[in-house]
């Protein structure tokens, strides 16, 4: 009997093309979500490769050249911009390795 009133529910246009709709939305916000939260977790894990001491006194360093450059006035940044491309080079280096060794571990 709950069979059947079942079958006539899902038979309905209305009630399947509602259903289908609401499927297609929670997967739609189920895929948006978890694209927020690995592009949040990439973010973050990016930002963690920061978190040394050298890395830091790096950046300071990179920091303190520009600083005095402009305050010279020479306009000769290039110190600064080598210091900081090595640092942002270093920390993708690190977080590929980090993810390929997850990735790894995985398998």
């Amino acid at each position: 009997m709950f069979k059947m009133k079942m079958m006539a529910f899902f038979k309905n246009p209305a009630i399947r093309n509602s259903l289908i709709i609401l499927l297609v939305v929670i997967s739609r916000n189920s895929l948006v979500n978890l694209i927020n939260n690995t592009l949040k977790s990439f973010f973050i894990k990016f930002i963690k490769q920061f978190n040394d001491i050298m890395i830091i006194i790096l950046i300071i360093s990179a920091l303190v050249s520009a600083i005095v450059t402009k305050i010279e006035g020479a306009g000769d940044y290039l110190d600064s911009i080598i210091i900081i491309s090595i640092v942002v080079l270093n920390a993708l280096m690190g977080l590929f390795k980090s993810l390929k060794l997850k990735n790894l571990l995985k398998h």
